[in-house]
C-alpha cells in the first residue's frame, strides 16, 4: 500500500495497491478488536479523505484516502533511567529495534520497575521527544545479549504481536558452545518445562511443553563450535536447555553450563526479521558480534 504520515496522521491511499473494500476489511487485517475499532470510531480517529466514518461497514472507495489519527501523543509508561547508552539498530514510525546488552532484563512485573530495558527505552524516548508508551514485542534471557523489537504503535502492536504468535518474526542466534557438535544441521524438538527442583531453570522431558530449534554448525573445533540458533517455538531458556540437553552447553552458561571467565555468556540474538505493516516488504535486520 501506498502512505505517508503527516504529524499525527497516518493517510492511505486507496488505488490499486489498496486490497480492502471495507473499514471492516481494513481493521480486522491488523487484528484491531471490535471494542477497539468501535472506540476508534467514537473518538473519529477514522476519516474518509476529511469526513469521519461512522461504521465499520462503511465502503473505501477507489480514489480516495483513508486517514488515521493514530500517532497522538501518549504517555511514555516506564520511569527513564540512563542505565547505559542505548544502541539503536533500526527506527522508523512503527517500531524500534535495539541491541541489549548482557545482564538486564527486558521489563520488569510491574510498571513501577527499574533496572530493565524498558527504563532505558524509555529514556531514549524522552531524550528524542518520542511520546509513545513502550511496547517490547518479545524477550530475551537477562544474560543473552542482542535485538528485541518495540512497537512505537498502540494500533500496529495487535499486528505485531500476531507476527510473533505465527512466527513471521524471524529471531536468529548465534551461540559458542563446548565441544565439537557433531552436525552440520540439526533439529532439536525436545519438549521443556520448569525444573521443579531448582527455581529459575528449565529441563528437557516429554511432559513438558512443544520445543523445537534449528541447529547449523558454522565453526567447530576440538574444543568449541559457533552455531546458528534459530526458534521455531518460544519456551523460556529454550535454546540454552536444548544446547545443554545435547552435550553441548553454551560458554560460561552459569545455570545451564560452566563459568570459565569473566565474558558474558556466549548467546546473542543477532538477526531479525519482520513485515512491514503496510508495505509487506520483508525487513530484516542484522548486527555484527563475535562470540
Amino acid at each position: 500500500m501506498h502512505y505517508k504520515i503527516q504529524g499525527e496522521w497516518l493517510n492511505i491511499s486507496i488505488d490499486e495497491a489498496f486490497p480492502y473494500t471495507t473499514l471492516s476489511d481494513f481493521l480486522n487485517a491488523y487484528y484491531i478488536n471490535p471494542k477497539k475499532a468501535r472506540t476508534m470510531l467514537d473518538d473519529d480517529v477514522i476519516y474518509l479523505d476529511h469526513q469521519p466514518l461512522l461504521t465499520l461497514q462503511a465502503p473505501l472507495p477507489f480514489n480516495h484516502q483513508l486517514r488515521l489519527h493514530i500517532f497522538k501523543k501518549e504517555k511514555i509508561d516506564f520511569l527513564p533511567e540512563p542505565l547505559f547508552e542505548l544502541e539503536v539498530v533500526y527506527e522508523d514510525a512503527f517500531c524500534l529495534i535495539v541491541n541489549k546488552p548482557p545482564g538486564y532484563i527486558v521489563y520488569g512485573e510491574t510498571k513501577d520497575c527499574q533496572g530493565t530495558l524498558v527504563n532505558v527505552v524509555a529514556c531514549y524516548y524522552k531524550t528524542h521527544k518520542i511520546r509513545a508508551a513502550v511496547r517490547p514485542i518479545h524477550r530475551l534471557d537477562k544474560e543473552t545479549s542482542g535485538l528485541i523489537f518495540f512497537s512505537k504503535s498502540s494500533f500496529f502492536q495487535p499486528y505485531f504481536d500476531h507476527l510473533l504468535a505465527a512466527k513471521e518474526i524471524s529471531r536468529k542466534y548465534l551461540a559458542r558452545v563446548e565441544g565439537t557438535f557433531p552436525w552440520d544441521d540439526y533439529e532439536c524438538q525436545l519438549p521443556i518445562g520448569k525444573d521443579r527442583h531448582t527455581n529459575n531453570k528449565y529441563i528437557a522431558y516429554k511432559n513438558g511443553k512443544p520445543a523445537c530449534t534449528y541447529f547449523t554448525c558454522l565453526e567447530r573445533t576440538d574444543r568449541q563450535s559457533l552455531l546458528r540458533c534459530e526458534l521455531q517455538t518460544g519456551r523460556t531458556h529454550q535454546i540454552r536447555v536444548h544446547l545443554s540437553t545435547l552435550g553441548y552447553p553454551i560458554i560460561n552458561d552459569a545455570i545451564y553450563g560452566k563459568v570459565s571467565d569473566d565474558r558474558p555468556m556466549a548467546l546473542t540474538a543477532d538477526a531479525l526479521s519482520w513485515i512491514h505493516p503496510l508495505t509487506s516488504e520483508i525487513m530484516t535486520v542484522n548486527i555484527e558480534k563475535t562470540l
